[in-house]
């Protein structure tokens, strides 16, 4: 086994209760395995999540968190319904909610995994996966409750404990229910595609300071926060490089995110029609409601590649900006669809022999002349005096690698909210971390 279970355990659990016994399904005993050499960032795609994936999100979300979302959230992130004119609006299809899904094809646990145990046939039922993202009905165990201050979208969450022990002491760790083993009936495979839902990312699009879905005083703190803190930050810096360095954390960029970028959002038909929906650019607020990656494909910074992939989403459908070893490119229309065909070009040449992000002289001649300079960018920085669009969420206080996660991608903690999250009768702070999205080309 590539890691050590304990150690790839939700760090957003809430601490010395045990696992979910979903946690231990066996695709994620599978994914474990995969050897930490494995170039993942190669093999996974992202696409927008569809309602074949509302199960595989339910799944991933009660194997992750101790929150739940009440079942529309599902339905609307995934595109389920959204717009049926036969239901009443309700708080979740009157916002404009985003859902983003990362993939992992089961062609790489092929190659990688010996998965003879795991896959014991060619065409399963998802009824069995489907079952066990369901919380746990009441008669079998204690029930208890967890709610947010000022949100009433959360429903019951239903607390299986007394299950994961008398699993323990068989020592079996598999999925709530009965059915067999077979990794394509976890309601994260996608059939369609031969890929497994390994990750995902959901986010809030505000356009205005007020939110039905969030505390009212969140845009307040943000605001105070830019006007107070980035704003001085940026007037008294007197180093290009250190205040360009308030951009994007280029130093856990390596070769393969940048293919992996190019291969998933830049030159990704898919994701820029579904984008086009939205208008990002618009936006004061993005607020992230989720995100997670799987437990059997934690400890190998996908987590930070997922913020990072968001960032860049959100710069390149605000701003039009796209980024190409630790430099910014702007350019528009079909001038932009050349430059990124040539810097995609580059990176469909990697292999697993060395290899360098600088262009050949002919690339470089193609796509120096819409490169931003360093100092350009940090000029409009300093001109940004309004607060502009800011990636933000709500982390539980005793999730550290979570803040972690967030600091590596240059997220700030803005704020504390006291006995936010009510877990069990139990209650807990929130901070706020925010990402201050710049406009870098004086917008």
């Amino acid at each position: 086994m590539g890691s050590n279970p304990a150690s790839c355990r939700s760090s957003a659990l809430v601490p010395d209760v045990e696992l979910w016994p979903s946690e231990w399904s066996a695709l994620n005993r599978t994914l474990l395995m995969i050897p930490k050499e494995v170039p993942l960032l190669r093999y996974l795609r992202v696409r927008p999540l569809a309602p074949k994936h509302r199960e595989g999100l339910r799944l991933l979300h009660t194997r992750l968190f101790p929150i739940r979302y009440d079942s529309r959230f599902y339905d609307v992130v995934c595109g389920l319904g959204g717009d049926s004119g036969d239901r009443p609006k309700d708080i979740w299809s009157n916002n404009d909610l985003v859902g983003i899904g990362l993939f992992l094809p089961r062609d790489v646990l092929l190659r990688h995994c010996d998965c003879n145990d795991v896959i014991c046939c060619t065409s399963c039922s998802s009824s069995f996966s489907s079952e066990a993202s369901q919380p746990s009905s009441p008669s079998s165990v204690g029930e208890s409750s967890c709610s947010v201050r000022g949100d009433t979208s959360c429903t019951d969450y239903m607390d299986s404990m007394s299950d994961v022990r008398s699993r323990e002491s068989s020592g079996s760790y598999a999925c709530v229910g009965a059915g067999p083993e077979c990794i394509l009936n976890d309601a994260t495979y996608d059939r369609e595609n031969d890929e497994f839902l390994v990750g995902f990312a959901t986010m809030l699009l505000n356009y205005s300071s007020y939110s039905d879905l969030v505390p009212g005083e969140d845009y307040f703190w943000l605001e105070s926060f830019f006007e107070d803190m980035m704003v001085p930050f940026f007037e008294e810096c007197d180093s290009y490089d250190t205040c360009f360095d308030r951009f994007l954390n280029f130093d856990v960029m390596p070769a393969e995110f940048y293919r992996f970028l190019y291969t998933n959002l830049y030159r990704n038909d898919v994701m820029l029609d579904y984008l086009s929906r939205y208008n990002i650019g618009d936006c004061k607020t993005v607020y992230l409601l989720s995100a997670g990656i799987t437990m059997g494909l934690r400890s190998r910074l996908l987590g930070t590649h997922l913020i990072l992939f968001v960032q860049c989403m959100v710069y390149y459908c605000a701003y039009g900006v796209f980024i190409y070893n630790r430099d910014l490119y702007f350019c528009s229309g079909s001038v932009r669809d050349a430059v990124l065909a040539r810097l995609d070009l580059h990176l469909s040449a990697m292999d697993d022999v060395p290899f360098t992000l600088e262009l050949d002289d002919i690339s470089e001649s193609e796509v120096s002349p819409f490169r931003l300079s360093l100092e350009s960018v940090v000029t409009s920085y300093r001109r940004c005096e309004e607060m502009p669009i800011t990636i933000y969420l709500h982390v539980i206080e005793y999730n550290k690698k979570a803040c972690a996660t967030y600091r590596r991608t240059k997220f700030v903690r803005v704020t504390r909210y006291d006995d936010y999250y009510t877990i069990n009768a139990k209650q807990y702070a929130a901070n706020v971390l925010a990402y201050y999205v710049y406009p870098p080309c004086g917008w």
